[in-house]
């Protein structure tokens, strides 16, 4: 499936909406494309351990050792 190709016209207009949004409008779109990344990484992480179980040096690992140990 191809993504939709904006003209230059359509991409201009789209920047100007963006940039003349009020202040809190910018600052809420630059919170949630700033978390981005780290949603990716934190959804990225849970699959991981989901999939491998308690990942090395996490609290969750250290926590089966001492109950490994103590039992």
């Amino acid at each position: 499936m191809r993504s939709k190709r904006y003209s230059s016209k359509e991409e201009r207009e789209w920047i100007i909406q963006i940039f003349s949004a009020d202040s809190d409008e910018f600052d809420a779109v630059y919170r949630i494309v700033d978390a981005y990344p780290a949603a990716l990484l934190w959804a990225l992480a849970c699959a991981v351990e989901q999939r491998l179980g308690a990942l090395p040096g996490s609290e969750r690992e250290h926590e089966a050792v001492f109950a490994r140990n103590s039992a």
